[in-house]
């Protein structure tokens, strides 16, 4: 190999490497809230209607999932944020109410109560 050629070729590790670091430090940022029903006894609450949202003027998050059989309902957000909690039964019946707080590359869980009115 020729003398003239270990530059180019120590330039070219060089820059893969530099392309490589920044991909393999990246953080998972991603949020997850995982909101379980259940009632009184313990026992999931399957068909509840779970909503996350917010109330601030410049912030838009409006969802709404019904929960599995297990009572389980799961929500996926890329920013961290608080978020108000409603849970239903039916349209016209909300059972629970609060707050979730989303943490960066974490999953937060929150169990409900489900309280027959």
């Amino acid at each position: 190999m020729k003398k003239q050629n270990l530059p180019l070729i120590f330039l070219a590790v060089f820059c893969g490497f530099l392309f490589l670091v920044p991909q393999s430090c990246k953080k998972n940022t991603d949020c997850k809230a995982s909101i379980t029903v259940n009632d009184s006894l313990g026992n999931p609450v399957p068909g509840a209607t779970v909503r996350l949202f917010s109330n601030k003027p410049l912030s838009i998050v409006n969802v709404t999932q019904t929960t599995a059989d297990n009572g389980e309902a799961d929500f996926y957000f890329k920013l961290e944020a608080i978020l108000f909690l409603s849970v239903a039964k039916t349209a016209t019946d909300t059972i629970a109410a609060g707050y979730v707080q989303l943490k960066p590359g974490e999953t937060v869980t929150k169990v409900v109560v489900y309280q027959h009115i």
